[in-house]
């Protein structure tokens, strides 16, 4: 059901005129018909529509990977569509060996606030810049428990502090985790961590509905830094090709180095 909900919201928010078909101002939505997306993949309407409602039909990787290329998806809602499908995109490699050990000793190195990211957004590696900078994500320096952003970012209050424009960041966060998360989202563990944080946030509820994903790539970011005061940094996220569920985030800025 939910690649079916995810296909058609992919295909109602992808304008006509973005895939090079005739726009109508007599259109009931905006979006693309399911006889012009069918047609663009050389599938039928009937399958599609039945893709779409839930039925249990058959989404082979030929299949999603038409949808895909029909719909010029970029990196994040690609990796997505195959996620809920449960198939393995053909144009990603698996990862080969664990990089975590490697990724501690990078973000040890670096000279600007760095930390390295799993899956579930738990903090697997920071270094004493990026330990100040969100005040070791209010975590007690005895603490056993390691740190995960999004819970930092929706139920600690210093992060309201921290972020300059934290329900801009808030939103672009949600779209990130849930296409990092992919269909581990839709297991009993992805289930119930999204369902714990729900309760705990309805901040987080409502932007998790919407069902938006991007990549974390990066950017400019601001923050409040309880010393330096606004500062700006040029967010930078690094993935290993070797396994691209970890990943690098910098922060960089003269400002917040010695």
């Amino acid at each position: 059901m939910e690649l079916g909900h995810f296909i058609r919201q992919l295909r109602e928010s992808t304008r006509p005129d973005a895939l090079g078909l005739p726009g109508s101002d007599r259109r009931r939505t905006p979006g693309l018909r399911r006889e012009e997306l069918a047609a663009l993949c050389g599938i039928s309407v009937t399958w599609l529509t039945w893709l779409e409602q839930g039925r249990a039909v058959h989404a082979s990787t030929s299949a999603l990977v038409q949808l895909a290329d029909a719909l010029r998806l970029d990196h994040a809602n690609r990796h997505y569509l195959f996620e809920l499908a449960g198939r393995p995109d053909p144009d990603v490699r698996p990862p080969e060996f664990d990089q975590l050990p490697k990724l501690l000793r990078v973000v040890d190195e670096m000279n600007c606030p760095a930390y390295a990211l799993d899956v579930w957004w738990t903090i697997r590696a920071a270094n004493k810049r990026a330990r100040q900078l969100f005040s070791n994500w209010g975590q007690g320096s005895r603490s056993k428990v390691a740190p995960n952003l999004i819970h930092y970012v929706f139920l600690n209050p210093l992060a309201k502090q921290l972020l300059f424009d934290w329900k801009a960041s808030a939103e672009r966060l949600v779209a990130e985790f849930r296409a990092d998360l992919g269909a581990i989202a839709l297991q009993p563990e992805g289930e119930a961590f999204v369902h714990r944080l729900s309760q705990q946030s309805a901040e987080f509820a409502t932007l998790w509905k919407r069902q938006q994903v991007a990549d974390r790539t990066g950017g400019a970011r601001s923050f409040n830094h309880p010393v330096k005061g606004l500062v700006h940094c040029e967010q930078v996220t690094l993935r290993t090709a070797m396994d691209p569920s970890l990943k690098v985030v910098m922060l960089m800025d003269s400002a917040l180095t010695p």
